[in-house]
């Protein structure tokens, strides 16, 4: 009978070959943090995972999540017209809030297409249709730092994450007309490298919570504060429109 080999040590080029490949992981780690654009000033979350094996948060957390009192929660597809027998303000509200899902919604996909660009960033055209402010600001500033960096999303992307919605108001936020918790699904999503498109890490979920207002009668995001999280803390679930 044939003996089953003992594992041997490593060798000496095998620790070498593996410090490598550590060197490069912690290489990546550090130019995700960059795309991922950890601003405390409006909060905006990025796309791209600071280091995947780590559960800290990488951008500033949410001051408060709305308890159930709070939160009204509305199915994200739901296009029928109010039931007759709601209040008019009911109505409204409702109104409101699926307003609030479709511009988010949109906007998701804005930001998704512009993380996979292959060749030189550009700021999307659509931006300022769904942002404001600070926010806008931000982005356009996250959108222009992606240039120097090496990763990018998959080409499919769009098909693989996920999206889950809660609009709701918050009394604590004086200057929102309408707020969201998001929940941004990218865990089967692949971050690969420019040029080769050679898979490099998987993506995260990420949670935020959105805060919108009425521009020229358009609803947009002037405010976003965002963390990484383990599993999405809210209910409902629904894919990219």
């Amino acid at each position: 009978m044939k003996q089953q080999g003992l594992p041997t040590k490593p060798t000496a080029l095998q620790n070498e070959t593996r410090s490598a490949a550590a060197r490069r992981g912690a290489s990546i780690a550090i130019a995700l943090t960059v795309m991922l654009g950890s601003l405390t000033a409006c909060g905006f979350g990025g796309l791209l995972p600071s280091d995947p094996t780590s559960d800290t948060e990488t951008t500033t957390a949410p001051t408060q999540e709305p308890t159930q009192s709070e939160t009204t929660e509305p199915e994200a597809t739901t296009t029928n017209a109010p039931d007759p027998e709601q209040t008019e303000e009911q109505a409204s509200q409702k109104q409101l809030f699926d307003e609030a899902v479709k511009t988010y919604s949109e906007y998701q996909k804005v930001e998704i297409t512009a993380g996979k660009r292959d060749g030189r960033a550009t700021v999307p055209k659509e931006l300022d249709k769904y942002a404001t402010g600070e926010y806008y600001d931000n982005v356009v500033s996250q959108v222009k730092n992606a240039d120097q960096m090496k990763y990018r999303l998959a080409d499919d992307a769009a098909e693989k994450a996920k999206l889950q919605l809660r609009p709701y108001k918050d009394p604590q936020n004086k200057e929102a007309l309408v707020s969201l918790d998001v929940c941004l699904d990218l865990t089967a999503v692949d971050f690969v490298e420019k040029g080769t498109g050679t898979p490099i890490t998987k993506g995260m979920m990420i949670y935020r919570k959105v805060a919108m207002k009425r521009v020229d009668g358009s609803l947009k995001i002037f405010n976003v504060q965002a963390k990484k999280v383990a599993k999405c803390p809210i209910k409902g679930q629904s894919d990219l429109p």
